[in-house]
This record gives structure tokens, sequence and C-alpha cells, in this order.
């Protein structure tokens, strides 16, 4: 099978293999990008976190975040499908759904994956550091169990359960990143501008408080 023909779990018409230019697909297929419903489970969990901090804290969701995620979910799990690729190369090139996929039929060596992969978490990198450092270290542990998923094959009969474990980290990196310990969001009217301390009155004429910082203690929780 080669790189124009679509892989036995992907759809027929996606649109890799309908529009992308033929050196493009293999790494189109080993980011997984013919099989977009990945990274919809991996996306949809942080855009809940997004959405829920929000809510808590009576505001708007953050456009800029919900973006900054949409891409970084784009990326590392295309680059977290090809470190699966490389541990798993010799044992998909025996399974017929996986024999064709790009590692294990030899369309990408070894070296040219994980150079994939270091692109990916260098995308990944550059929006995780626009977080908060709760956030940031979230994502950071977030890497030992991508790092693990592959091995679960080998040593439990459920490695979906690790699977869904690490596509829902998002669900609290959301969560997290929304939360009233973000950065600020550059530009006139944010409503992030704060003072835990109240500002100084330089005489009886000033009437104009500073805004109180909310923390997680002063955020109402639901139910």
């Amino acid at each position: 099978m080669t790189s124009a023909a679509p892989l036995p779990d992907a759809a027929p018409a996606n649109w890799v293999d309908r529009w992308a230019p033929e050196l493009l697909r293999p790494w189109l297929k080993l980011g997984r990008f013919d099989r977009p419903a990945g990274t919809w489970l991996l996306l949809l969990p942080g855009w809940q976190g997004l959405a829920l901090a929000a809510a808590t804290a009576g505001e708007r969701p953050d456009g800029r975040l919900f973006l900054l995620f949409g891409i970084g979910a784009a990326v590392m799990r295309a680059a977290g499908c090809a470190y699966n690729d490389v541990v798993d190369r010799d044992i998909d090139a025996k399974v017929a759904r996986t024999a064709a996929r790009p590692v294990a039929s030899g369309q990408i060596s070894v070296k040219g994956a994980f150079g994939f992969i270091a692109g990916g978490c260098g995308i990944g990198l550059l929006i995780l550091l626009q977080l908060s450092p709760m956030a940031i270290g979230l994502g950071v542990l977030s890497l030992g169990l991508v790092a693990a998923y592959p091995f679960m094959k080998r040593i439990t009969w459920w490695p979906q359960a690790w699977l869904g474990l690490t596509f829902n980290w998002g669900a609290l990196m959301g969560f997290v990143a929304a939360g009233p310990d973000r950065p600020p969001t550059p530009g006139p009217g944010s409503s992030r501008g704060c003072s835990s301390t109240p500002a100084a009155s330089p005489g009886p004429s000033a009437t104009t408080p500073s805004t109180p910082c909310r923390t997680w203690r002063t955020m109402r929780w639901p139910g």
C-alpha cells in the first residue's frame, strides 16, 4: 500500500488522500490528520475546562485561549501519534490494520519521525509558555501519560483507559489556564488588571478604588 491509498482505519474520502500533495501525505498520516477524531477527543475536554473556568468566574470565555488550545491539541496529538508509531513500528508491521502506517511501512524513517515529534513538541512548548505556571506544570506532567501509553498495550488489556486519561487531562489544563492565575490578556479593557492590595489614597478627593484580584479562594464554585 502506498501513501496514495487511504489507510484501513481512515475514511476513504478523507481530505489528506483527496487534496494533500503526494509528498506531504505520509507526514500528515503520521500525525493522523487523515483521522481527526482523536484531535477532537483531545481538544473538547480542554475547551470544556476553559468554558467552566470562565463561567465559574462570571466572565466571558477567552477566545485567545480557545485558539491556543486548538492549535496545541492538533500538534501535540500529531506528535503523540508519531511517538506511538515509532515505539510500535515492529508490531504494526505485522498487523493488517497498521502495516501501512508511514513508519511501519518504511515511508518515513525513525529519524524522520523523531524530527516530526520534535517539531510538534516545539510548537506545543511555545503555546504552553503562554499559559499560567500551574497550567505549564500540568502540561509537562501530561508528557508522562503520553510516553507511557504505547507500553500500556504490553502490560494491560485496557490501554484505552489510559488513553482516555491522557485525552481528558486537557480538562484540568483548560480550567487552570483560564483560572485567576492566568497571565493578563494584553489590550485595553482587559478584565484581568487588578491589585491584590487596596490602592493608596492620595487625598480625600480620590474615589476610584483598585479592582480586587480573583483568587482560587474568592471564586464561586458551581453547586
